[in-house]
């Protein structure tokens, strides 16, 4: 919503200057961003729509899950400040579980530190969500700022502005210490640098430390992103092999399978699978899973974490 209400208020004051060439790229812009929400949102927008919902679910509406972020919040940081939880998580180790450090203490890192628990511990983080050098690209960013010189009011009046687009919903929103709340903020590096570009030093001294920390924010970025793209595929690719042989044993089951559903909202879109896989299966009730609650077994847990199957008698899963 504040995105869409800057948009439109740059729209507004562009109109009023009478800039039709910048309001022309700026309709080409938002057209591109519409175009690539609809290519990029198949899971959850249509994922959605083929079981019945509406495209905001979970998050919205009656059968919305309230309490996504509050579950995944680590024990330590309860009844934190919003700006401690925040500071906290982009300076901590990349983490799912803050177990896998023992404490909270010992989840703190100096930046540019990376362990081997930091390394491929898990694809979600909840801690450090932004990757394993974030906090030292944040910190020289922050630095970077005193480099920036603009040469007009208007390129001021730009650069607030953006500025403002990336840091108000995180402002905003109340669980901003989990990454995949505030993605933009990752957009903040990329805007510091860029006006970096364009602003000339006239101290050699300047132009140097601008330069080496320009090109280490740039090498950091290049890290990061290899090392958590490399975990994403070697994930997916474990993924792809439990959910192959998973569903080859759902499909020699002999007769329709009981699956339970322990959370009401849990993903639809291994259900959609179930059916593109042509695999006969039923969803029980609670009474029913508890009473045959010996022959349940865990839909394995990169797949589903809150799903149960009734087990055949000759499965070997």
């Amino acid at each position: 919503y504040i995105l869409a209400l800057s948009l439109l208020i740059y729209a507004i004051y562009l109109s009023l200057k009478k800039n039709k060439n910048k309001l022309k790229k700026l309709f080409i812009s938002v057209f591109i961003i519409f175009i690539s929400v609809i290519l990029t949102g198949i899971n959850p927008y249509f994922t959605n729509a083929r079981q019945g919902e509406h495209p905001f679910h979970p998050v919205l509406g009656e059968k919305r899950m309230t309490d996504i972020a509050s579950h995944c919040l680590p024990e330590e940081l309860q009844n934190k400040n919003h700006f401690y939880k925040f500071v906290f998580s982009n300076f901590s180790h990349s983490t799912y579980s803050i177990s896998e450090y023992g404490s909270l203490k010992n989840t703190l890192k100096v930046p540019f530190d990376m362990s081997n628990k930091d390394v491929f511990s898990s694809t979600d983080m909840v801690l450090g969500g932004f990757g394993y050098l974030w906090s030292g690209i944040l910190l020289l960013s922050l630095i970077l700022i005193k480099f920036i010189h603009f040469k007009s009011e208007e390129e001021k009046f730009f650069f607030l502005f953006l500025l403002s687009i990336i840091l108000l919903p995180v402002i905003l929103t109340p669980e901003n210490w989990w990454a995949r709340y505030i993605p933009q903020f990752w957009l903040l590096p990329a805007l510091i640098l860029s006006f970096c570009f364009l602003s000339e030093q006239e101290n050699k001294f300047d132009v140097i430390l601008k330069e080496t920390l320009i090109w280490l924010i740039i090498l950091s970025i290049i890290i990061n992103n290899i090392a958590i793209s490399y975990q994403i595929i070697s994930s997916l690719i474990e993924y792809k092999n439990i959910r192959v042989a998973t569903f080859n044993e759902f499909k020699n089951h002999s007769n329709t399978i009981n699956f339970y559903k322990a959370d009401y909202n849990a993903e639809g879109s291994f259900f959609i699978k179930l059916k593109d896989s042509h695999i006969q299966y039923k969803l029980v009730e609670k009474k029913y899973y508890i009473e045959h609650r010996n022959n349940f077994r865990l839909v394995p847990d990169l797949l589903q974490d809150t799903i149960y199957w009734e087990k055949d008698i000759n499965s070997k899963l």
